[in-house]
């Protein structure tokens, strides 16, 4: 009976087989660690165009005078002549 003999070329052509799956799987690995990356930086740009649209349409909105005036009322507390302005106290309120 003849015993299979074990050859260098089984050998050499297992470990390529070995390193071509590892190589596989490390390669699949990385590639869905990147999509992932790519998926987080696609909702980074959304976030980053729709704030840009708001800051532009805040920006057209300060080019107006009826909303700079709104806001100098409001967050200023600035009056035109001969207005008076009338603060009401938060205990006022609960009574």
């Amino acid at each position: 009976m003849k015993r299979p003999r074990f050859r260098i070329r089984h050998f050499l052509l297992l470990l390529f087989v070995f390193y071509f799956v590892t190589t596989l799987i490390f390669q699949q690995l990385k590639f869905m660690e990147l999509k992932r990356e790519e998926q987080k930086l696609k909702e980074s740009i959304n976030e980053a165009l729709q704030e840009r649209e708001q800051l532009e349409k805040e920006l057209s909105r300060l080019n107006d005078k009826s909303y700079i005036e709104k806001i100098a009322r409001e967050q200023l507390r600035l009056v035109k002549p001969g207005e008076y302005i009338y603060i009401i106290s938060d205990e006022d309120k609960k009574q």
